[in-house]
């Protein structure tokens, strides 16, 4: 009967310490605790990009209001269409947060011309330049190009009329009051000439 006794006794003296030990450990984690603080530290706040010291150095000049005269060349707007002009604006402002240049055109309705708005955004993430464009006649198309010079070419794929398009644009700044503006679009035969713009500050 000793033996069970003594096994009694020392499964009582293991438990015994196993619960001091634990105790322990319990103490040591709270003193820790309420060094680090009761609550988590808090993450640091996001810090928000800046735009791309590129995008003044491409767009700068274009902001401000310009008046444009518009020539849609024949067949640009099907087999057989007549050539046709019209005239009309767009201004250019910095938004979203300096990220973009926005510009709002506005091409006047004539006899042969339904006329058109819309919104373009310039961008660049500093290695590219960034263009969206959106219009009232449901075209939507978004790209990216190259600025060299006084020349910006931009290629963006989209719709247009109900089609699957490719477009491709190049603005070239003529001096501080003078932008030429020609643009080509690609239907699934290539690209073809559709129309040019030349405005004036």
């Amino acid at each position: 009967m000793k033996p069970i006794k003594l096994v009694s006794v020392s499964l009582t003296l293991l438990f015994t310490t196993s619960m001091a030990m634990a105790d322990q450990n319990k103490k040591a984690h709270k003193a820790d605790g309420e060094k680090a603080g009761a609550m988590p530290a808090a993450a640091a706040p996001m810090t928000p990009p800046k735009p791309s010291p590129e995008l003044d150095a491409t767009f700068k000049f274009l902001d401000g209001r310009w008046k444009c005269e518009t020539t849609y060349f024949a067949n640009s707007m099907g087999p057989g269409s007549p050539e046709m002009k019209s005239k009309g604006s767009i201004k250019f402002k910095k938004d979203l947060n300096d990220f973009w240049y926005r510009g709002e055109f506005d091409i006047k309705k004539t006899k042969e011309f339904p006329g058109m708005k819309g919104h373009i955004y310039l961008g660049h993430d500093g290695k590219q330049v960034l263009v969206t464009t959106v219009d009232s006649m449901g075209g939507v198309a978004s790209g990216t190009g190259t600025a060299a010079g006084d020349t910006i070419t931009l290629v963006a794929e989209g719709h247009m009329m109900g089609m699957k398009t490719k477009i491709r644009e190049t603005i070239q700044k003529k001096n501080d009051k003078e932008v030429y503006h020609k643009f080509d679009v690609d239907m699934g035969k290539g690209f073809q000439p559709m129309g040019e713009d030349t405005c004036k500050k």
